[in-house]
């Protein structure tokens, strides 16, 4: 296939350990969010990291008139429940959606790995809303190196669909040719009739 965007591997190969790959990183912050949320809820690291909050904040304030930027316990805890909650439910999804394009290509269904890439693409474009406001804050090499990767995927998960869809249409062709062929060769036997011998008619 031309323009295969993983050129030592064909592109199933390289959306397989994206995929991969994708599942231990999500399933990791899954398991890092639940224990995150579990030590916040037993106030063991709260002072820390509002401390550490403070300062990353200040940093970005020149000012020295600028008195430290302070926040509330009750708003500090909604805060970081709401933040945790969102890494979560992204993460759920991430993961969803990684088991579901291994699937797809160990099964060789094109049509979920055409659901996998619609979803795929739909959330990438709307987090190009983030990449703008980290643009807007200065992060420009952090931001492309990010969406670059991530428009990487998203080449190699449309010509792995590409890939299948080929495969599955080259095989249901074959498929269809021997059927044609055996419903040939059957109107070439003669009907069955008692207390004859069975002969082949001429085709």
């Amino acid at each position: 296939m031309a323009l295969n965007p993983c050129c030592c591997m064909s592109s199933r190969t390289g959306a397989t350990i994206i995929g991969i790959f994708q599942i231990i990183l999500y399933a990791t912050c899954i398991i890092g969010v639940l224990f995150c949320y579990s030590t916040v809820s037993r106030d063991l690291s709260v002072q820390a990291l509002k401390e550490q909050l403070t300062q990353v904040n200040n940093q970005f304030i020149d000012d020295p008139n600028y008195q430290d930027w302070k926040i509330e316990d009750e708003t500090f805890f909604n805060a970081l429940y709401i933040f945790l909650i969102c890494v979560l439910v992204g993460c759920i999804i991430g993961l969803f959606l990684a088991s579901i394009l291994i699937h797809g290509i160990r099964t060789e269904n094109p049509q979920l790995l055409k659901f996998h890439l619609i979803i795929y693409s739909t959330l990438f474009c709307i987090s190009w809303v983030g990449a703008i406001a980290y643009l807007a804050m200065g992060q420009f090499l952090p931001t492309l190196a990010i969406y670059g990767l991530g428009f990487y995927f998203l080449r190699v998960f449309y010509y792995a669909y590409l890939e299948v869809r080929e495969k599955v249409s080259h095989r249901q062709t074959i498929l269809l040719a021997l059927l044609i062929n055996e419903v040939a060769q059957l109107e070439c036997l003669p009907a069955p009739q008692s207390k004859q011998p069975y002969e082949k008619m001429p085709c």
